[in-house]
């Protein structure tokens, strides 16, 4: 058997409109160990980022209001504005 890595203490958030793309994206983190927080789109997103740090997002790109794209832009000024680190965002797609 393949013995996975474990990052049990890394803070990742998925962002995706899609609550099934959001349970899949967390059930394949969680064999990494991760227990990933989730939000419904990319408003939410940037509001979770700014409010704490992550390891990592994943990002749907396409979600109605506020889509990851710009979600993504609002979350790189506001990280320049304060000098904060960038936090690593991974655009996902389920097409």
């Amino acid at each position: 058997t393949t013995v996975l890595p474990r990052f049990g203490k890394a803070r990742v958030l998925v962002a995706d409109d899609s609550a099934v793309n959001r349970e899949v994206a967390c059930e394949a983190l969680s064999r990494l160990g991760v227990a990933a927080e989730t939000v419904n789109d990319g408003r939410e997103a940037y509001e979770a980022v700014i409010a704490r740090p992550y390891d990592l997002v994943l990002m749907a790109g396409s979600m109605p209001d506020l889509d990851g794209f710009e979600a993504t832009r609002l979350i790189r000024a506001h990280e320049a504005e304060t000098g904060r680190a960038p936090t690593p965002v991974v655009a996902l797609t389920a097409h």
